[in-house]
């Protein structure tokens, strides 16, 4: 009686086991499952992301046309043209004459002015900055949270800043008064913007870059309005930024993007 008690209990026991055993193995089954399922997933929203990870507004990214309306030299158009190429993203980039063309097509834009960025054949962006915010957003280049976004604002509004004081001696037409506006602009309200500037890259910039550690629409911005800035330095062989460290190693650094490079060694030569 003892003995078939003891095998009966074994034989319990050998099932009780072989009962856990499966269960475990069905739950690892499950388990490794998942995993995988979980990695595919992340692996082809790395390619292709279904909401751009440097986007902090969650906007969905899908494929668009772009044509951008601009005068056939740099100023306000090259911010986007820039971002177009950093990005690698065609678009058309529609160049207008100013004396012979602009006349006879200047109220068939939105605003009277340009630029304008048309999307998708039909929908029409007017004002520069609407516009490069706008493809920030877009092509995840307004930094990767709140903070950032607010230091690549802040970066936007002071090179706007910069960009209106060449322009205030740039269009006073009396020789004398634009002499004397511009050599006002260069001692004083000039460094003081560009101190600014270096700080607020000193601040929030990593590894060169002007906010966090990878491209932003504050790097091209920078390039941007600097170089326009400097365009007009008399002497022309002054560097603007001998006194800026951080603003000059972005520079570089921004300079060395291939897509980058290649742009600005190969694009229409023009006086603006």
């Amino acid at each position: 009686m003892g003995k078939g008690r003891a095998e009966g209990s074994s034989c319990r026991v050998t099932i009780g086991t072989a009962f856990v055993l499966c269960f475990l193995a069905i739950l690892i089954a499950v388990g490794v499952g998942l995993i995988v399922h979980f990695s595919e997933n992340r692996k082809f929203e790395c390619v292709f992301p279904g909401i751009r990870s440097g986007d902090p507004t969650g906007q969905t990214t899908q494929e668009h046309s772009y044509k951008l309306f601009y005068f056939d030299w740099r100023g306000r158009g090259e911010l986007s043209r820039m971002m177009f190429t950093a990005v690698g993203q065609s678009f058309v980039d529609r160049r207008i004459d100013f004396f012979k063309e602009w006349p006879g097509i200047k109220y068939t834009m939105p605003q009277y002015v340009v630029p304008v960025l048309e999307v998708d054949g039909r929908t029409n962006i007017t004002q520069s900055m609407a516009i490069t915010r706008y493809l920030a957003r877009q092509f995840g280049m307004y930094g990767k949270n709140a903070q950032e976004m607010a230091l690549v604002d802040q970066i936007i509004e002071t090179v706007v800043d910069i960009f209106s004081g060449v322009l205030k001696f740039q269009e006073t037409p009396n020789a004398t008064e634009r002499a004397r506006v511009k050599a006002e602009f260069y001692k004083e309200n000039c460094p003081k913007y560009l101190q600014f500037l270096e700080n607020i890259v000193a601040e929030g910039g990593r590894d060169n870059f002007a906010v966090g550690d990878g491209l932003t629409l504050a790097d091209l911005a920078l390039h941007v309005y600097i170089e326009h800035t400097e365009a007009h330095v008399t002497p022309s062989d002054r560097p603007l930024l001998n006194n800026y460290t951080r603003l000059a190693e972005n520079r570089r650094n921004t300079e060395r993007i291939p897509k980058i490079r290649d742009y600005l060694a190969n694009r229409p030569h023009t006086d603006l």
